[in-house]
């Protein structure tokens, strides 16, 4: 992967650096829950998910967001509310 994301102006953004799925509506900023770890992980792996948590993921997606970081955004290049799969 040599750079992630293009960004919609024809420039790239540094690779991601942390990615994490944290508890937390629109708007808020919440704990993480999940470590999506692409440091090691890369863009197409698996990591360990508690049951009872997957369970509240499936039926309850929007009290959930996906935050990407990398270089020089510290606080989330990335963020994404999470819906109920169509």
């Amino acid at each position: 992967m040599d750079s992630f994301p293009p960004d919609c102006y024809g420039g790239e953004a540094d690779p991601p650096d942390a990615a994490y799925i944290q508890a937390g509506r629109r708007g808020d900023v919440g704990d993480v829950v999940i470590d999506l770890d692409p440091a090691d992980n890369g863009d197409q792996a698996c990591v360990p998910v508690d049951r009872g948590l997957l369970q509240d993921l499936e039926a309850n997606p929007a009290g959930y967001y996906v935050n990407v970081h990398a270089n020089g955004y510290r606080n989330g290049a990335i963020r994404g509310q999470l819906r109920p799969a169509q």
